[in-house]
Protein backbone atom coordinates (compact mmCIF):
# COMPACT_ATOMS: atom_id res chain seq x y z
CA UNK A 1 0.00 0.00 0.00
CA UNK A 2 1.38 3.35 -1.04
CA UNK A 3 1.15 6.43 1.09
CA UNK A 4 -0.75 9.30 -0.46
CA UNK A 5 1.01 12.64 -0.02
CA UNK A 6 0.16 16.01 -1.54
CA UNK A 7 2.94 17.12 -3.88
CA UNK A 8 5.10 19.97 -2.56
CA UNK A 9 3.85 19.64 1.00
CA UNK A 10 5.59 22.16 3.25
CA UNK A 11 6.06 19.48 5.91
CA UNK A 12 7.89 16.18 5.87
CA UNK A 13 6.12 12.99 6.83
CA UNK A 14 8.98 11.77 9.02
CA UNK A 15 11.76 13.93 10.43
CA UNK A 16 14.27 11.79 12.29
CA UNK A 17 17.12 14.36 12.43
CA UNK A 18 16.46 18.00 13.25
CA UNK A 19 18.56 20.94 12.13
CA UNK A 20 19.17 23.70 14.71
CA UNK A 21 16.13 25.74 13.65
CA UNK A 22 13.75 22.75 13.75
CA UNK A 23 15.24 21.55 17.05
CA UNK A 24 14.54 24.95 18.61
CA UNK A 25 10.97 24.89 17.23
CA UNK A 26 10.43 21.37 18.61
CA UNK A 27 11.65 22.41 22.06
CA UNK A 28 9.44 25.53 21.99
CA UNK A 29 6.40 23.42 21.11
CA UNK A 30 7.21 20.96 23.90
CA UNK A 31 7.40 23.85 26.33
CA UNK A 32 4.40 25.89 25.17
CA UNK A 33 1.78 23.64 23.53
CA UNK A 34 -0.82 22.59 26.12
CA UNK A 35 -2.29 19.09 26.16
CA UNK A 36 -5.93 19.25 25.08
CA UNK A 37 -5.52 22.25 22.76
CA UNK A 38 -7.61 21.85 19.61
CA UNK A 39 -5.46 21.76 16.47
CA UNK A 40 -6.96 22.09 12.97
CA UNK A 41 -5.57 22.00 9.48
CA UNK A 42 -5.66 20.43 6.04
CA UNK A 43 -4.62 16.82 5.47
CA UNK A 44 -1.45 16.52 3.39
CA UNK A 45 -0.80 12.78 3.77
CA UNK A 46 -2.81 9.59 4.17
CA UNK A 47 -0.71 6.80 5.60
CA UNK A 48 -1.61 3.25 6.57
CA UNK A 49 -1.98 4.10 10.28
CA UNK A 50 -3.63 7.52 9.98
CA UNK A 51 -3.46 10.99 8.44
CA UNK A 52 -1.05 13.91 8.75
CA UNK A 53 -2.13 17.52 8.63
CA UNK A 54 -0.60 20.98 8.76
CA UNK A 55 -1.82 23.07 11.71
CA UNK A 56 0.60 25.89 10.93
CA UNK A 57 2.98 24.99 13.76
CA UNK A 58 5.96 23.97 11.64
CA UNK A 59 5.71 20.21 12.05
CA UNK A 60 3.27 17.50 11.02
CA UNK A 61 0.25 16.68 13.15
CA UNK A 62 -0.81 13.01 13.17
CA UNK A 63 -4.22 11.54 13.85
CA UNK A 64 -4.23 7.76 14.06
CA UNK A 65 -6.91 5.77 12.26
CA UNK A 66 -8.57 4.81 15.55
CA UNK A 67 -9.36 8.48 16.21
CA UNK A 68 -11.15 9.38 12.98
CA UNK A 69 -13.48 6.39 12.81
CA UNK A 70 -14.75 3.53 14.88
CA UNK A 71 -12.82 0.32 14.37
CA UNK A 72 -16.18 -1.48 14.13
CA UNK A 73 -16.75 0.42 10.86
CA UNK A 74 -13.78 -1.47 9.41
CA UNK A 75 -11.63 1.38 8.14
CA UNK A 76 -10.15 0.36 4.81
CA UNK A 77 -7.01 2.23 3.68
CA UNK A 78 -7.28 4.48 1.74
CA UNK A 79 -10.88 4.17 0.56
CA UNK A 80 -12.67 5.54 3.60
CA UNK A 81 -9.99 7.75 5.08
CA UNK A 82 -10.56 11.54 5.06
CA UNK A 83 -9.64 13.05 1.69
CA UNK A 84 -6.31 14.75 0.99
CA UNK A 85 -6.71 18.51 1.38
CA UNK A 86 -9.76 18.20 3.63
CA UNK A 87 -9.84 19.97 6.98
CA UNK A 88 -9.60 17.98 10.20
CA UNK A 89 -9.38 18.84 13.90
CA UNK A 90 -8.34 17.01 17.02
CA UNK A 91 -7.23 17.51 20.60
CA UNK A 92 -3.48 17.59 21.16
CA UNK A 93 -2.39 14.50 23.11
CA UNK A 94 1.41 14.45 22.97
CA UNK A 95 4.65 14.31 21.03
CA UNK A 96 6.05 11.55 18.82
CA UNK A 97 9.74 12.01 19.58
CA UNK A 98 10.93 9.55 16.93
CA UNK A 99 9.23 11.15 13.92
CA UNK A 100 8.87 14.64 15.44
CA UNK A 101 5.12 14.75 14.97
CA UNK A 102 2.40 16.19 17.16
CA UNK A 103 -0.28 13.61 17.96
CA UNK A 104 -3.96 14.45 18.25
CA UNK A 105 -6.97 12.38 19.29
CA UNK A 106 -10.75 12.53 19.05
CA UNK A 107 -11.98 14.03 15.86
CA UNK A 108 -14.15 17.09 16.42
Amino acid sequence: MDWQIIDNSPLAVHVRQLNNEKAALWQRLKRDLPIGKVLSGNIFARIIYGVLFDAGLGCAVRMNVTDFGAIAEGRNYPHNYPKLGSEISGRFAGFDELDHQLVVIQIL
